[in-house]
């Protein structure tokens, strides 16, 4: 078993109750919030005040991560619900949509590097802004291409583009 580490010193131990009562899961196994929440002694997520519930989120947060590094298994966001566990076969797929929220990230961070009010700044405020702007416009083109790229490696081929494969004669 791997040896996690969790950089948030913050986080309560309480992930660590819900390794114990679901590390054992099997795929597609849904684990609802009335669940997560019961097995950390807590309140149903519907009856929670705000500083409550983001505690809840955040050892959740924290047990998600561990499930994938420890046990390499990816929970999905069933919204409303809880979480899946997701089949291998899957990983791909999610890890592309992951991929895709990045580039939205991105998009956002250009917009707010390019969206200054350039005669507010000093000349070397300008300086770094468009070095700013030059960096996260490069790594952001390579990171699209990529995911791009990937999805047409991995998208399943067209009705026409499918060969047949000969019938095995006896």
């Amino acid at each position: 078993m791997n040896i996690v580490y969790f950089p948030d010193p913050k986080v309560h131990p309480q992930w660590r109750l819900l390794v114990e009562h679901f590390g054992h899961i099997g795929y597609d196994t849904l684990l609802k919030h009335e669940e997560l929440s019961a097995a950390m002694d807590m309140n149903p997520l519907k009856q929670m005040k705000q500083k409550e519930a983001r505690q809840y989120y955040d050892q959740v947060g924290v047990f998600r991560r561990a499930m994938l590094r420890d046990r390499q298994m990816y929970l999905e966001t069933i919204p409303g619900v809880g979480y899946r566990v997701v089949r291998p076969n899957e990983h791909s797929r999610h890890a592309l949509r992951e991929a895709r929220l990045g580039n939205r990230r991105y998009n956002k961070a250009i917009e707010v590097a390019t969206s200054v009010n350039v005669a507010a700044l000093t000349e070397k405020e300008v300086t770094e802004n468009a070095l700013v702007q030059g960096r996260l416009g490069a790594i952001h083109m390579a990171m699209k291409k990529d995911v791009i790229e990937l999805r047409k490696a991995l998208a399943e081929p067209k009705k026409q583009e499918r060969v047949a494969l000969p019938s095995a004669v006896m």
